[in-house]
């Protein structure tokens, strides 16, 4: 005890002493030992200590109906939750338990004080449970199991987390319904494989359209007298060879929003050079193989098309020997640069972008204005045409 309580006791009796003194003496049962001022006094003292201990017992009361209040507020926070509570000892019997917890179980309270939780669970969950109580027990924090209850008329899905409460010797154990979560990701799930089925055979019936066109292009370039017609009749099939080789890719993927830069334009320059069928040129890529969108990779392989097309076509006369060179890269800014250099005969002196007349040109003018970017042609040892543009996701910005 301390101190001042000690103080206190010895205080109380001294003032009881002092008023039973008083007491017998206003009976008469003894003499007067203390004069009128000393009785005064103690009369004094006891309304004084009368009224300390009214007031002390109207806190003592309103401190107990404070608690009370907390206590019923506490209670029906704790049985009217969510989710499920209940207190497990280190052997996982249940200590106490919530209202939420017996209405998901369907059973009283005294079904359920004193048993295993692992009774409750269903036979496979419950070996589970019991193989890992011991380290959950242990090192609650940041662990979860997903369970199953063994339950009559319903079949539930619980996560089940914990921690451990202010004694330290039993585990805060919550309990949530997660079966509506589970089977709306199971939906979800479903829903998405349905896309992605339907997708790969969009794509595939897309490619084999394109297939039958380019046939169509090549029998009609085929059976062409005018030079001009064949050599628009082939450009318009290298035109669409870089569309077909996208949803290639695409009915291939598992991924329909990324496609493989690297492979995507490799296979691209592949196709061009099978179809000039040239043995006196060769194309050296340089291609960063980051995946990219669909629709920004289809842009740009028309642009790779075309100014590969065109080197091929006008470069190297003759028959002469030379490179190409495509290079594609991320900029320290972020932004992705490609570059197309021949080693041919380069552009004629009066070339102007704007003016060529060519519609390769214009394509490629399209192209890069609708993709946000800039071009710049130098005309040293050949041809050199570098396109600079910002990433995908800064163009949908």
């Amino acid at each position: 005890m301390s101190k001042k309580g000690k103080k206190d006791i010895e205080n109380f009796r001294d003032l009881r002493e002092r008023a039973e003194d008083f007491l017998l003496q206003r009976k008469g049962s003894l003499k007067p030992q203390d004069n009128y001022e000393d009785i005064h006094a103690l009369i004094h003292d006891l309304q004084v200590h009368q009224i300390e201990l009214e007031l002390q017992n109207e806190e003592l009361r309103s401190s107990r109906n404070e608690l009370e209040k907390a206590r019923d507020e506490y209670a029906k926070l704790y049985n009217q939750a969510p989710i499920g509570y209940i207190s497990l000892d280190k052997n996982g019997i249940i200590k106490r338990a919530n209202q939420t917890f017996l209405d998901i179980f369907s059973i009283s309270s005294e079904e359920v004080i004193g048993k295993g939780f692992a009774e409750f669970l269903q036979e496979e969950d419950k070996n589970t449970f019991l193989g890992r109580y011991g380290a959950l027990f242990r090192q609650p924090e940041g662990k979860s199991m997903i369970i199953k209850p063994r339950l009559k008329e319903k079949q539930i899905i619980l996560q089940l987390n914990a921690r451990r409460e202010n004694q330290g010797d039993t585990l805060l154990v919550t309990l949530q319904d997660i079966t509506e979560r589970i089977e709306a990701e199971a939906k979800i799930q479903t829903l998405l494989e349905e896309k992605q089925l339907l997708l790969k055979e969009v794509h595939h019936r897309i490619k084999n359209h394109l297939h039958v066109v380019t046939a169509l292009l090549s029998l009609q370039a085929e059976k062409a007298q005018n030079p001009e017609v064949q050599a628009a009749l082939k450009d318009a099939i290298n035109r669409i060879y870089s569309t077909l080789i996208i949803y290639d890719h695409l009915y291939k993927s598992e991924d329909f929003r990324k496609v493989s830069a690297s492979q995507y334009l490799t296979q691209l320059l592949a196709s061009l050079k099978d179809q000039f069928d040239s043995i006196h040129v060769a194309i050296h890529p340089h291609i960063e193989g980051k995946p990219l969108e669909p629709r920004f990779l289809l842009n740009l392989g028309m642009i790779i098309n075309e100014l590969v097309t065109n080197a091929f076509k006008y470069a190297f006369p003759d028959n002469r020997d030379g490179n190409i060179r495509v290079t594609f890269t991320r900029t320290p800014e972020g932004n992705y640069r490609l570059t197309v250099k021949d080693n041919g005969v380069g552009l004629p002196p009066s070339f102007n972008k704007e003016k060529s007349g060519q519609f390769g040109f214009t394509l490629v003018n399209a192209l890069v204005q609708q993709l946000s970017g800039s071009m710049e042609i130098r005309n040293h040892e050949g041809a050199e045409i570098t396109i600079t543009f910002p990433a995908p996701e800064q163009v949908s910005a």
